[in-house]
């Protein structure tokens, strides 16, 4: 087999990503938020899902920004100034597009820190005294965990964190490994897959794989911070689950698989 039918028949890692990250100038400010690393280095190796929004529901570049107000489980999306509510619109977007995304096939997403439609932690919500709190969550993530509860979510200020970057790649590898299993016929032993190499898209002066994955794929140390999600670890260990539970629990019915996990 040549190299190029190799690479053909590699999998695919696909990741979904806050457009701004990519350098695109879709912020409220008309301002971008390029990562670098995300672009340069990890972009290598993946393929990007670009989603905003704010602009996919109908909103201009500039635009007023927004803030979260109220109840942190169930927040308002409110423009700063104007006080004009965008909740229902954003709601409603939000569930047509995860309904969209469950049918591209992500095994991770990445999103804009901080921001009210797609922060993922610690995202500022003002309460009725117009003092804010951060002990929110963007309304889009929360569409997406609610539709895909096992999806690996991080933000990319937390990717600065080289534990969480581990983690974060680590579960990602796994959610693809995962996923590409119960698109197969489902059987235990598929629970422990054989070593992939993923090689970086050509490009000039491209390096070895091993060099670039070197500072990218995980070392097995524990996770840390808050919200460090991912799939449990199976080993078939004496007092562990056996693969079989495993499978039954996650893929209930033939050809069925989990709520969630794939639609």
């Amino acid at each position: 087999m040549s190299n190029e039918e190799r690479q053909q028949n590699e999998p695919v890692i696909r990741l979904g990503i806050s457009t701004c990250l990519l350098g695109e100038r879709v912020r409220y400010d008309g301002a971008h938020k390029l990562d670098r690393f995300l672009v340069q280095t990890l972009g290598r190796y993946v393929e990007w899902v670009p989603v905003c929004p704010e602009v996919e529901m109908g909103l201009p570049v500039p635009r007023e920004s927004m803030r979260l107000e109220g109840d942190p489980a169930d927040p308002r999306l409110v423009a700063s100034r104007s006080s004009t509510d965008h909740t229902e619109a954003m709601k409603a977007w939000a569930q047509c597009r995860v309904d969209e995304l469950a049918g591209v096939g992500l095994h991770g997403f990445v999103l804009k820190k901080d921001s009210p439609s797609s922060g993922l932690f610690r995202v500022k919500v003002y309460n009725e005294h117009g003092m804010a709190e951060r002990n929110g969550m963007g309304m889009f993530p929360r569409a997406l965990k609610e539709r895909f509860p096992l999806l690996p979510m991080e933000e990319e200020g937390r990717l600065n964190d080289m534990p969480l970057r581990e983690n974060f790649i680590e579960r990602v590898f796994a959610y693809q490994r995962w996923t590409q299993m119960l698109d197969e016929e489902p059987t235990p032993g598929g629970l422990v897959p054989a070593p992939r190499h993923v090689r970086p898209h050509p490009g000039p002066g491209a390096q070895e794989p091993h060099v670039i994955l070197a500072g990218l794929l995980p070392v097995h140390r524990p996770a840390q911070g808050d919200g460090a999600q991912g799939l449990p670890r199976v080993r078939h260990r004496r007092g562990r689950v056996p693969p079989e539970q495993v499978l039954r629990a996650h893929n209930p019915g033939p050809g069925g698989h989990q709520e969630g996990a794939r639609r």
